[in-house]
């Protein structure tokens, strides 16, 4: 705290050394914002989730004794899902629902898993202030997370590496086998 244009401050002691009475002002230079932390999360499909953290920069005002600001994330794209999907951040005495504006808040984000191979892809999620009782924290931005989604689906691919046809029963044909899509597990290819 910065005490400026101090009044009677000039060498006003009371009894015994202690400091007297002086009159000033206090400037709150604290500039109301949201922080999105974390490493960028990298999921996989049926695997374990990932999170990131939100917390407000500064503590909300308001005319009212409690002020809230409430903070809305979504994933754009159908390939993650995310808890929670908002966060209500209040300036003091938080109850069932609600966070105190300075405890950061996990975010967690899990891939939603299909049977499509897609191979490993991006996911964007973006947040938004939705509400706010604090005119500061309206129309704050929150920063969009970057989340890579790792595909657990694989399909096989076979390519002839022979030109020749095979002119009779019981003739050979070379074929080479790729498989694509996520490599763990177990594969197998049936030959007639």
């Amino acid at each position: 705290v910065n005490l400026a244009n101090l009044t009677n401050a000039g060498g006003v002691e009371t009894q015994a050394g202690s400091p007297g009475d002086a009159t000033g002002s206090i400037t709150d230079n604290d500039i109301a914002g949201i922080t999105v932390a974390g490493a960028p999360p990298i999921v996989r499909e049926q695997g374990a989730a990932a999170t990131y953290t939100v917390v407000l920069n500064t503590q909300p005002n308001c005319a009212s004794a409690k002020c809230a600001v409430m903070i809305t994330v979504a994933a754009d794209s159908g390939q993650v899902s995310l808890s929670p999907t908002s966060i209500r951040f209040v300036n003091a005495n938080p109850v069932a629902g609600e966070d105190l504006w300075n405890s950061p808040v996990a975010v967690s984000v899990s891939a939603i898993n299909n049977a499509v191979v897609e191979g490993d892809r991006s996911a964007t999620v973006p947040g938004s202030v939705s509400t706010t009782d604090d005119p500061a924290y309206s129309g704050a931005s929150v920063a969009q997370v970057g989340v890579t989604v790792k595909d657990n689906d694989s399909t096989l691919r076979f390519t002839a590496l022979s030109a020749n046809a095979v002119e009779a029963a019981g003739g050979t044909v070379s074929f080479m086998v790729e498989r694509l899509g996520e490599q763990f597990g177990a594969a197998s290819v049936n030959v007639i």
